[in-house]
């Protein structure tokens, strides 16, 4: 889905599409169009208003993106989502959208989560087990078949000083700031190494897939897939700031 957004940078006002963008999926080709990003099985794709969007049927239904768009130290993830069924009626099952990490799950980054009879939740794991959440509760009152814009960005700064956001419907909803997050930076070296080391391989490891990186697509309940559209899925190598439009 194509569009254009009003992005303010540190109160400097740009309208450029692409400003910080190192990742972008529109869907609208028909494949994978990040450079060196992996679709881990044929993308299911559904027709919408202006283009095409990714339908989450089963596991694994996966898009790997390289390390190499991904900064650890500041950055905004957004994605548009839509449910084929009113949220509220399953927020008995979970499962994770977006999963960015290296090592174990829940440690060493970001995770983007619906569920848990909590709603959507912006989950940050450092490399000591410390987790930091921004929960909206209010994704039971979306209804289903309609469109929503989720953001989540982080700013890492010195022990005290680091910074966590969530957006929902291009409206600041959650954030904490006055944290102390610190992450393994080696062991996203590592990973960067194993995806350089993998990168002629038709066919990844097992390791690959399991170390971790930056995932898109769904993990958990193996109910909940099929409930699950994506759309205009960006990643930015800077904090960004949306103004309200209208979906």
């Amino acid at each position: 889905m194509k569009k254009s957004l009003l992005i303010l940078f540190t109160g400097l006002m740009a309208v450029n599409s692409f400003a910080g963008v190192t990742a972008r999926e529109t869907f609208d080709q028909g494949k994978v169009e990040t450079k060196d990003a992996l679709a881990r099985r044929d993308l299911l794709l559904v027709k919408n208003e202006d283009g095409q969007a990714m339908k989450v049927m089963e596991w694994p239904n996966q898009i790997s993106f390289p390390s190499n768009t991904f900064n650890l130290d500041e950055g905004t993830i957004e994605f548009k989502v839509k449910f084929s069924i009113e949220p509220a009626k399953i927020m008995d099952k979970s499962w994770s959208m977006v999963r960015i990490y290296t090592g174990k799950a829940f440690t060493n980054g970001f995770f983007v989560i619906f569920g848990w009879k909590t709603g959507l939740m912006f989950i940050t794991c450092d490399k000591n087990g410390q987790r930091y959440s921004l929960n909206y509760p209010q994704i039971r009152d979306w209804k289903a078949d309609e469109w929503h814009h989720v953001a989540v960005s982080w700013k890492i700064k010195n022990p005290g000083e680091s910074q966590l956001a969530m957006v929902i419907d291009y409206k600041p909803v959650a954030s904490q700031s006055g944290l102390t997050i610190e992450f393994d930076k080696d062991a996203w070296r590592k990973r960067t190494a194993l995806e350089a080391k993998e990168k002629d391989l038709e066919q990844k490891s097992q390791e690959f897939w399991d170390s971790g990186g930056i995932l898109l697509g769904y993990w958990g309940n193996p109910m909940a897939p099929e409930y699950l559209v994506f759309d205009d899925f960006t990643i930015y190598d800077t904090v960004v700031t949306f103004s309200e439009k209208s979906l």
